[in-house]
């Protein structure tokens, strides 16, 4: 399966036999600028990655092999004058163009991880903290399917499934589900990443927001919000030892390299009595990346996400837009 996001198609369902891919192709780099071409038929599926001034890449992939492979411009325009192929064209953001195009080059650093000796939450966590750019390949035991997630610089893009397609979730908890599933079953994970000269730079990322007016207090009442739900699954634990607030002030420490405000011996950042005390003129972005960041983390840690997702329902529908645009992953 050859995986990428569709959520912005621009043309669907027309027949590769009426097309001229390579001028097909060059009138939307005007249109669109920066897009894929999704081909699929029986024997095969393939995507051409695009930008308003080259062709970035082309993937072949054989149903009967499931390899993919890089080929050029008139390999594929050769294959889908001969085979009937499903043409779909979408747009995708300029900034993640060398992500998706170059996934086939990622190569494989960790192997065959297993669920006797790899939590896949505590895993993914990992992956982040070493701002991975690259993908968790994860097989479910017993024929239960298979999923991967991916991340840039240790942000999450998206999750997708088998059971669901290989369709790209980018929404929501992208990951527990394959953590439910893993947890049940048993897994194996390999990690895979992509070369450094194709890893998309932080500045790609989505950009912060001011640290001031509406955007400001909507920012804290969210982390507010998300704190007091962890502090209430903690201390109903009854099987966690330690006050909560000692537990935060430590995970804090070991984030304050990345995000120095959350140092607690600076005392710019406090969470006392629910409520949270922000010293410093941090914008939210870097605020919302540092604290859902150590929350994830701690989570991992002690072992309680399953009770935590359930916990957070409301907050996610309450914060839908800011979770969107920040890509925030818990």
């Amino acid at each position: 399966m050859i995986i990428f996001p569709k959520e912005n198609p621009v043309v669907e369902n027309l027949n590769s036999y009426f097309l001229n891919i390579p001028r097909f192709i060059e009138h939307y780099q005007g249109e669109v600028g920066t897009g894929c071409v999704g081909m699929s038929s029986a024997a095969a599926e393939a995507a051409v990655f695009f930008n308003k001034d080259d062709l970035v890449s082309v993937i072949l992939e054989r149903r009967d092999n499931g390899g993919s492979r890089l080929i050029g411009m008139e390999e594929i325009a050769e294959i889908a004058r001969i085979e009937n192929f499903s043409v779909n064209l979408y747009g995708l953001e300029e900034a993640f163009i060398d992500y998706w195009a170059n996934l086939p080059d990622a190569a494989v650093v960790y192997k065959n991880l297993s669920t006797d000796f790899t939590n896949l939450e505590k895993l993914i966590a990992k992956m982040q903290a070493e701002r991975l750019t690259g993908y968790i390949d994860v097989m479910l035991n017993a024929d239960s399917g298979r999923g991967r997630i991916f991340f840039c610089s240790g942000k999450c893009l998206g999750a997708s499934h088998s059971w669901e397609g290989w369709r790209l979730n980018t929404a929501g908890n992208l990951w527990y589900t394959l953590m439910s599933k893993a947890s049940d079953t048993g897994a194996v994970f390999n990690v895979l990443r992509l070369p450094l000269e194709k890893a998309v730079p932080a500045a790609a990322l989505p950009a912060a927001g001011p640290a001031d007016g509406n955007g400001r207090r909507r920012t804290m009442e969210m982390l507010e919000e998300l704190l007091r739900r962890l502090e209430d699954v903690v201390v109903a634990d009854n099987r966690i030892r330690g006050d909560f607030r000692v537990l935060l002030k430590k995970k804090f420490v070991e984030k304050a390299e990345h995000f120095p405000f959350l140092d607690p011996f600076a005392a710019e950042f406090e969470y006392r009595d629910q409520r949270i005390e922000c010293h410093r003129d941090v914008r939210n972005g870097e605020l919302l990346a540092g604290v859902t960041e150590s929350v994830r983390e701690l989570v991992a840690e002690l072992g309680i996400g399953p009770v935590f997702q359930k916990t957070l329902y409301p907050w996610r529908e309450k914060y839908g837009d800011v979770i969107r645009r920040f890509r925030i992953q818990l």
